[in-house]
Formats: structure tokens, sequence, C-alpha cells
């Protein structure tokens, strides 16, 4: 699993479900702290609790396929 996770899991979700906000989260993220801006902008689109949700999941599934394709078992 690459370290960036986050910023691939910020643009899949950008891609979901605010597809006509890419270009402006391209912008975002090719400046310093970016990830404090990416989450005023959901703030700001009360897309906050959405992304946390969306976050949590797609990280689990991440985690959760990094051990299998390691051959590490894992009981939920």
């Amino acid at each position: 699993m690459g370290t960036d996770l986050g910023k691939f899991l910020v643009f899949s979700f950008i891609e979901e479900f605010m597809p006509s906000n890419m270009q402006e989260i391209y912008k975002t993220f090719r400046r310093k702290g970016s990830y404090s801006s990416y989450k005023l902008f959901l703030k700001r689109r009360n897309f906050s609790e959405k992304w946390y949700r969306y976050e949590k999941t797609e990280t689990k599934n991440a985690l959760l396929n990094w051990c299998k394709v390691n051959g590490i078992n894992v009981d939920i």
C-alpha cells in the first residue's frame, strides 16, 4: 500500500460525489496546507460527515485488501 492513500481517497471522493469541483481540488492540492484547505472546502459545502464516513470505509477496505494480498489473516 502506498503512502498516497489519503490523496487517492480525496480524488476518488470528489470524482464520485462532487465531480464538478475536481479542478478546484486539483488546484488545492498543488499548494501547501492542502488537507486543511480541502477540509474547509468540504465544511463550507456540508460534505464533511460524508467525507469522514467515506474515508473510514475506504481506508478499512484498503487495509484489509493489503492484508489479503500479503497473506495476513484478519478477524473482524
